[in-house]
């Protein structure tokens, strides 16, 4: 048995909420604000750390959400499962909630968009599908309910590029609450953080997961005046 990393900081949880587990996977519901991985194998501020030393033993991440993203987040008791379960990923069916500003013309679509690094602004875009760093993205984003000036989406990602969800909607006018980097300063200080939860996941021989909305969240629906069936 590998021996367990090191124990979390002051400010990082001790223990983290599974939610499903067998001989070889391990999905959590990951907290806002703590990274998927440390920067190195020995930061204990990560959930990939945290849960290494929960279990008594080393996990490895299938995949990553930003640290500001609360949800689904699956990791693997060997590293001989990552790819098997990066596969399974892939093909599966995962979806995000997300609160948006604006009230979208739309009941549902597909956003398009290719997803590269943008030098001049010094952080990920929308690009043009012939730019150099330009990689094919797909969204499927159906409205769950509307407000006033916010609107609660559904977001099924086809493609894994950084920061998907949060670019697809701001480039369709309807960026995330509480989003620093893509949002316009008014729309980035109704949430202290980006609204955007990893909520189902569909894998292959895998029950269908499902994660409860964290109460930030929930607050932040109840505030806007949207409602999640």
């Amino acid at each position: 048995m590998t021996a367990p990393g090191p124990l979390p900081t002051r400010d990082t949880p001790r223990s983290l909420r599974i939610l499903f587990e067998d001989r070889d996977l391990v999905v959590i519901d990951k907290p806002a604000g703590l990274p998927s991985t440390g920067r190195t194998l020995d930061d204990p501020h990560s959930a990939q750390a945290v849960l290494t030393a929960q279990l008594g033993r080393f996990v490895w991440a299938v995949h990553q959400i930003d640290a500001g993203t609360t949800g689904l987040l699956l990791f693997v008791r060997k590293k001989s499962a990552v790819d098997v379960f990066t596969d399974k990923l892939k093909k599966g069916e995962k979806r995000y909630l997300a609160v948006a500003a604006g009230r979208p013309t739309f009941e549902s679509g597909e956003l398009t968009g290719a997803i590269g690094w943008d030098d001049a602004q010094k952080r990920w875009a929308v690009v043009p599908d012939d730019a150099p760093s330009a990689k094919a993205a797909r969204t499927s984003v159906t409205v769950v309910s509307t407000a006033e000036s916010a609107c609660l989406v559904s977001a099924r990602i086809f493609t894994g590029r950084t920061h998907q969800v949060r670019l697809h909607l701001a480039n369709a006018g309807h960026s995330l609450l509480g989003d620093t980097r893509y949002a316009p300063a008014d729309v980035a200080a109704r949430f202290d953080r980006p609204a955007l939860h990893a909520w189902s996941l569909t894998l292959s021989n895998v029950a269908p997961l499902l994660c409860p909305i964290p109460p930030d969240f929930q607050g932040l629906l109840a505030r806007e005046g949207l409602d999640f069936p």
